[in-house]
């Protein structure tokens, strides 16, 4: 396929033309959105679990289902003790992930099955992995576009959708790939606020300053409620070593630093003060210790 359009673009000329759709969404989003399709769902019902993390992962998502699903005289105590807030594995609270990938498949299992547990399957909690897969493809797409070369964006963001961990990890009901998600759109967002610190449109400038940081640190959140410190030491890692490479460190007040921390405690303490009623800190900061 790549070949073709690269003949394409030859025949109108110094591939502007190619580069031109590679950045359209007719075009370039489009063909992504396939090609990551091709590669992830191909297997996703027949391939049985593979992982044991994966089978914890849903069945923790399956109890937490079941807590909101079940009428009240079929739901077990010592199961279904976590509802929404603290996902179960069995009778143990399952508190060594963050809860968003645990909401996120249960939603998933939910709106697949209609409301109804026992008609759930391993592929439903499999869907958040998948989407998130997609969408990480099109903000990789997106950064590319910004980067470089129109044809070297989407050619950069077709190896990512094609990338054999990316394949594998898509057909696993886990956080990986949703923590993916989360750190591309973060990075996503960082990049174009550093963009628009070196100038251009003042209409594109007042929007990047007022979306681009609350789209950061959203992601930035996400992430923590996902797979905790790993989104922020991404972010933190990027921005130093931006600064310290061009010498400029006044554009990281563009992030809103005060805007972020208000975010990221609105999305983290109401969780930390329910796990802290059903569980107790001491025995999620044991858990963390081990």
């Amino acid at each position: 396929m790549w070949s073709a359009l690269v003949a394409g673009g030859d025949r109108a000329g110094d591939g502007r033309v190619l580069a031109r759709r590679c950045a359209t969404w007719r075009f370039g989003g489009l063909s992504l959105i396939v090609l990551s399709l091709v590669v992830v769902l191909p297997g996703l019902w027949a391939i049985p679990p593979v992982d044991r993390d994966e089978c914890r992962f849903a069945q923790a998502s399956r109890q937490m289902f079941e807590s909101v699903a079940l009428p009240d005289a079929e739901r077990d105590p010592a199961l279904h003790a976590g509802g929404l807030a603290v996902p179960y594995y069995g009778k143990d609270p399952r508190i060594n992930k963050p809860p968003l990938i645990y909401w996120l498949q249960a939603t998933s299992a939910a709106v697949l099955t209609g409301g109804e547990p026992g008609r759930d399957a391993m592929w439903m909690y499999r869907v958040p992995s998948v989407l998130a897969a997609v969408l990480s493809v099109l903000c990789t797409w997106r950064i590319g576009l910004g980067m470089m070369d129109a044809r070297a964006g989407w050619l950069g963001a077709a190896l990512l959708a094609v990338c054999p961990l990316v394949a594998w990890e898509s057909h696993q009901a886990r956080a990986d790939m949703v923590l993916l998600l989360c750190c591309t759109v973060m990075q996503l967002a960082l990049w174009r606020v550093w963009r628009a610190s070196l100038g251009g449109p003042a209409k594109v400038a007042r929007r990047t300053a007022c979306l681009m940081p609350v789209v950061f640190w959203a992601a930035l959140s996400a992430g923590v409620m996902t797979k905790g410190p790993i989104a922020p030491l991404l972010a933190v890692s990027t921005a130093i070593a931006l600064c310290v490479w061009t010498g400029r460190w006044a554009w990281l007040k563009r992030l809103r630093p005060l805007v972020g921390l208000g975010i990221l405690t609105a999305s983290v303490t109401p969780w930390v003060v329910l796990l802290a009623q059903q569980v107790g800190l001491s025995a999620y900061l044991g858990v963390l210790n081990k």
